[in-house]
């Protein structure tokens, strides 16, 4: 009895689902990554030295290309993880592109034009 009761309730949502004009939301999901400030190249400095070390610019640390990759790689993992556990669960997953960031984060902040195309090529420009 619970298994028919089941099975006319799931029928019934797919056709209520197909047959109305359901609203399409998007969601956006932001994975974050901070490298541990203890890194095998900084030996035997402690925490506090390397945090207020020389070797810092007016924009942070400068990481070599191989330090670099290790770090894209491990965002990379996480990520992964993140579009692995939605995918499962039947949410379609998408990740942006720096163009499709840029125009986010453009519409985000410009409601009133929302008619009006992204201008791409005059950011691009600046």
């Amino acid at each position: 009895l619970m298994r028919i009761q089941v099975r006319e309730y799931i029928d019934f949502v797919k056709n209520f689902v197909q047959g109305s004009s359901i609203m399409t939301k998007g969601f956006y999901i932001v994975v974050p990554y901070a490298p541990s400030l203890i890194t095998k190249e900084e030996g035997g400095k402690g925490m506090f030295s390397q945090l207020f070390s020389s070797s810092q610019n007016a924009g942070g640390h400068r990481v070599s290309p191989e330090l670099f990759e290790e770090y894209r790689s491990q965002i990379e993992q996480r990520v992964s993880v993140v579009v692995q556990g939605l995918a499962r669960t039947g949410v379609r997953v998408a990740q942006l592109g720096t163009e499709e960031v840029v125009e986010l984060f453009y519409r985000l902040f410009n409601i009133g034009e929302l008619d009006r195309p992204l201008p791409v090529s005059e950011l691009s420009k600046t």
